[in-house]
């Protein structure tokens, strides 16, 4: 009578090749943390360019209307009794430089503030350009006007590059 051979599978280089891929990805990914925040539900964009990594000078400016129960939970108590409370009604754009702890910016505002930065790029470039890329981060419940008026202030102020973003439709 014939024994039967019972043979287990070797998992061993199966296994190895799923951790070199895991590896491969953990080591790839690339996040951009000050691009994306939880706060701003963007837009939807019928089409739209893929976004594009070599801008190094990038200025961040997320926008979205101003509610005074949603800030007052967003800052501690000692951040908000600091809060410029007086400069914005319900519903009026803050504007914040996402990667700066700075206050936020009523539209009048961010233009002096944007002409700063912009004199500073000016004077550090050896070429005279600015290469800075203005993102403008619009929450969906922001006025187009609002929008269109960021816009208009960074192409007087000198800015060229300025990008808007969105969502596509259909995905993230």
């Amino acid at each position: 009578m014939s024994q039967a051979i019972h043979a287990e599978p070797d998992f061993t280089p199966l296994l190895d090749v799923v951790l070199q891929l895991l590896m491969f990805f953990i080591m790839c990914v690339r996040f951009v943390p000050n691009q994306a925040t939880e706060l701003i539900k963007l837009p939807d964009a019928k089409e739209g360019h893929v976004v594009d990594m070599s801008d190094t000078h990038t200025i961040f400016l997320n926008v979205w209307p101003y509610d005074e129960e949603y800030f007052r939970k967003r800052y501690r108590r000692e951040e908000w009794a600091d809060f410029p409370k007086d400069l914005f009604k319900p519903g009026d754009p803050c504007i914040f430089l996402f990667s700066k702890k700075e206050w936020p910016y009523t539209p009048a505002s961010l233009k002096r503030r944007l002409q700063e930065a912009y004199d500073d790029e000016k004077r550090v470039s050896a070429t005279g350009e600015v290469p800075t890329v203005i993102v403008i981060r619009a929450d969906a419940d922001t006025e187009y006007s609002t929008v269109y008026t960021i816009l208009k202030d960074c192409r007087a102020i000198g800015f060229r590059k300025l990008k808007v973003r969105a969502f596509k439709q259909g995905g993230r």
